[in-house]
């Protein structure tokens, strides 16, 4: 079931042929996504996405890298979507879990119409993100309801999942 449920606040980027829908907690694909996130090596926004075809996952990704205590973007007090060579320089984290998923789909070779990509962790995709997703055939992202609330870094207010 999806939900009418909107970003309160613009998308720092969404790509034109991009669509961002939002499901409830419950959503089995969305809990996928949050258990690939939980295994992720990332101390600022772990991220997990999801892809799935004819409901079934056939492609999964991380932002996973090295565990460090600190992140050097939370000590630089970088804003989202910024930061990103921190990531690959101290972490050695390949990608964006949207962008690592749509490499694992790529190298199984999965010839499938119409993927869809359900993403934990995240309140919005980047335009590199977009770009990878696209390459694939993915337009459409799925969040969670709330997920500017629960993962928007520059908020004030945080609540936990």
């Amino acid at each position: 079931m999806l939900s009418h449920y909107s970003s309160p606040k613009p998308y720092p980027f969404i790509h034109p042929d991009g669509k961002i829908f939002y499901v409830p907690v419950e959503n089995e694909f969305i809990q996928a996504a949050r258990r690939i996130a939980e295994s992720s090596g990332c101390v600022k926004q772990a991220t997990g996405a999801v892809v799935v075809v004819n409901g079934k996952i056939v492609a999964t990704g991380s932002n996973a890298g090295l565990r460090v205590n600190v992140c050097p973007r939370i000590l630089e007090k970088c804003p989202t979507g910024t930061g990103y060579h921190h990531c690959k320089e101290t972490c050695k984290q390949d990608g964006h879990a949207e962008q690592m998923a749509a490499k694992n789909f790529l190298n199984k070779k999965i010839v499938q119409p119409n993927p869809i990509l359900y993403l934990w962790g995240h309140w919005w995709c980047c335009e590199s993100c977009w770009q990878a997703m696209l390459g694939i055939g993915i337009s459409t992202v799925y969040l969670i309801e709330g997920a500017t609330e629960l993962f928007d870094l520059d908020a004030s207010k945080k609540q936990s999942w």
